[in-house]
């Protein structure tokens, strides 16, 4: 079963980056495009752990959540998202820091760190912009 769902989304993974490869190009952007699916992916987690929160607050925290308004409730639910966000990204992005700043002197970002390009750091990106 496992194969099948990576196998699947690898096929998919590579039409969403051939498909979009042209419209990126054309508009300056081509790295998004193999960066793309996980851009996707990182959303479909992030809207996903929001309903999640929906569901589950008012079942951990029964008082507390069930007294507040419905835009508190929203607020809530995003705050709950974010901090997951940056429970994630933070340390993915320190250690693409630790990667540029220890690292040899031909890694591309050390080399221009304005137009220098690193997939793995791409990744990072893609995910913090899901």
């Amino acid at each position: 079963m496992a194969d099948l769902i990576t196998k699947s989304y690898t096929e998919l993974s590579h039409q969403l980056i051939t498909l979009s490869a042209p419209l990126c190009a054309q508009h300056g952007i081509s790295k998004l495009a193999n960066h793309l699916p996980t851009v996707l992916l990182s959303l479909t987690f992030f809207s996903t752990l929001q309903q999640v929160s929906r569901i589950l607050s008012p079942l951990l925290f029964p008082n507390s959540y069930k007294k507040l308004k419905p835009i508190t409730k929203t607020s809530w639910d995003v705050h709950w998202v974010a901090f997951v966000h940056a429970v994630l990204i933070t340390p993915l992005a320190a250690m693409q820091w630790y990667k540029v700043t220890a690292g040899s002197d031909k890694q591309p970002l050390r080399i221009d760190r304005t137009y220098g390009y690193d997939p793995e750091v791409g990744q990072v990106y893609a995910i913090a912009l899901g």
